[in-house]
């Protein structure tokens, strides 16, 4: 009895992408009826290794099928039920051709030419439609001769842009030994702020601390009533980086706050009550470790076991994503764009040298 192929058979035919592999003539050679099959492998672009043999098959539901090299018969060939066709070629650059006959008479062609050098990149979507918010768009990427003629052996990197109301939520090239990333996210990182130390505005502490600020920083401060001075550090492992955004999620620890983050006057006036945030200049934050000073009047403890909070917030550390992208693979790569809203996604590629190509969707 006939047995459907099994999931690992279809895993076979078909990359980690979709795309089918030469597996699927193969197979579709034994089993079309209605459609003519000519698959003709392998591609023609073997620079450096011209006069050397290689074996090039045919898979085909054709009775016969002749093969030719730049106009050259190669010779006719009875197809095998079942089976696939193959001849010892010597590699010259041109058109490698395959001829399938059914009686006699020629029924299909496929060929297979050496291409020219890479010019331009194409985009092309399986649907340039979306028409909900889980829809997605799967785009096939390729690198086009300057004939218009597919690439099978490019291996460019690919960078990929999106604008308007859409994300690209993955991308991939078949390749299944390929370490690349196939998703793009920002990464988050929080640290916690230490506890604050608490001493007089005219303790030794404090006045060494001072003496790091602006002269008119310390007088105004000097010249304040009943406040302290709260220190604290963070440390990174690095410098901050241009793709790094640092957010301080304040806690208060005081009624009205002064503070300085690296002798630089971050906020002259926060006030306990209100949610305070601050997003901190790259060029404020150092390699190792950061100080952190707070002026203000410390909040008193309501009860003798009360426990005033001294944890002045968070630091939140997002690292942007790079910018998607991806290497070719058989001259192939692939997007799954995803709308985040209505309107028209603009996906761009692009390439060093290479022209690039745009593509829209249409997101309803």
């Amino acid at each position: 009895p006939y047995k459907w192929p099994s999931v690992t058979s279809y895993f076979g035919m078909m990359d980690l992408c979709g795309f089918p592999k030469d597996n699927v003539y193969y197979l579709k050679s034994w089993w079309q009826q209605k459609e003519t099959v000519l698959h003709l492998l392998p591609h023609w672009n073997w620079q450096g290794r011209e006069g050397d043999t290689l074996d090039v098959w045919v898979y085909s539901n054709a009775e016969e099928v002749e093969l030719r090299l730049n106009g050259t018969s190669l010779g006719h060939k009875k197809m095998e039920k079942n089976g696939h066709l193959s001849w010892k070629v010597a590699y010259v650059p041109g058109t490698l051709e395959a001829v399938g006959f059914v009686s006699g008479k020629e029924v299909k062609r496929s060929t297979q030419s050496t291409t020219g050098e890479a010019k331009s990149i194409q985009i092309a979507a399986h649907k340039t439609h979306l028409h909900a918010a889980n829809d997605v768009a799967m785009l096939t990427i390729d690198v086009l001769d300057k004939d218009g003629n597919h690439i099978p052996t490019a291996d460019h990197l690919i960078h990929f842009e999106v604008e308007g109301p859409g994300k690209i939520i993955g991308v991939g090239n078949g390749n299944p030994t390929s370490l690349e990333k196939e998703v793009f996210v920002d990464s988050y990182q929080q640290l916690e702020l230490p506890d604050a130390k608490v001493w007089d505005v005219n303790s030794p502490e404090m006045q060494q601390t001072l003496s790091t600020l602006p002269k008119s920083e310390q007088k105004g401060i000097v010249e304040l009533k009943e406040v302290k001075g709260m220190t604290t550090t963070f440390h990174l492992e690095d410098a901050p980086g241009a793709n790094q955004k640092f957010t301080w999620l304040y806690t208060h620890v005081g009624k009205t706050q002064r503070i300085y983050l690296n002798g630089q006057l971050l906020s002259e006036e926060t006030r306990d009550g209100t949610e305070a945030s601050f997003e901190l200049p790259n060029n404020w934050l150092k390699k190792g470790e950061n100080d952190v000073l707070i002026i203000t009047e410390p909040f008193p403890p309501k009860n003798q076991w009360d426990t005033p909070n001294k944890k002045p917030g968070t630091l939140q550390i997002i690292e942007m994503a790079e910018t998607p992208h991806r290497k070719m693979f058989n001259g192939l790569a692939q997007v799954i764009v995803q709308p985040t809203g209505k309107g028209t996604i603009t996906l761009k590629a692009v390439a060093p040298g290479l022209k690039s190509a745009t593509l829209e969707l249409n997101a309803q």
